[in-house]
């Protein structure tokens, strides 16, 4: 099935963005067996996570129609989050992949929320943190990531905001109850 996934890949998307994706499921397995979430979701999850990256804006509200699915007001002003609900909608209608956990770790990679499931934040900090990241500030998070998921997520949208970008209704609630379950310990 991998290999099925990754020559899907290989026609779909860059080689830099196809390297990427690679990346985000070898750190996805790593984070996955580190915390126990469920290696195989979090393989496939983590591969298939940008399978829309590239994919021509109007190609993505057509995939999005098919799979009757919307964007929010919010995702619709911002264009870089819509390859994550594209994504979604290419795996189930496309792909046949019916596994929530997957579903939902491609919807929410790029902005969390609160909630998530193990496997959503095993692939949101494996995003963030694959062997070609070189933003500033990611060791931080590679290195709060070998200690507490939770607090890599909170610190990768804190990260966003020290970098004054705009963060998405989904990231400030992902960084509430992440802290939340940071202060329950």
């Amino acid at each position: 099935m991998v290999e099925k996934y990754n020559n899907i890949l290989k026609r779909r998307l860059s080689q830099k963005r196809y390297e990427h994706c690679v990346n985000v499921s070898k750190k996805s397995i790593y984070l996955a067996k580190k915390y126990g979430a469920d290696i195989k979701k979090a393989e496939i999850a983590g591969l298939l996570h940008d399978i829309t990256k590239e994919t021509e804006m109007e190609e993505q509200l057509k995939i999005l129609e098919q799979a009757k699915m919307k964007l929010t007001e919010e995702e619709l002003k911002n264009k870089n989050l819509w390859h994550a609900v594209s994504g979604k909608a290419y795996l189930k209608t496309i792909l046949g992949i019916n596994d929530e956990d997957i579903l939902n770790a491609v919807r929410y990679h790029t902005t969390g929320r609160a909630g998530m499931s193990k496997l959503e934040k095993v692939v949101f900090v494996a995003d963030l943190t694959s062997d070609e990241r070189d933003f500033e500030g990611v060791e931080k998070i590679r290195s709060i990531a070998e200690k507490s998921l939770d607090a890599a997520v909170a610190f990768s949208i804190i990260n966003l905001l020290n970098k004054k970008y705009v963060i998405a209704s989904n990231s400030w609630s992902a960084y509430n109850d992440t802290v939340e379950a940071l202060v329950d310990l």
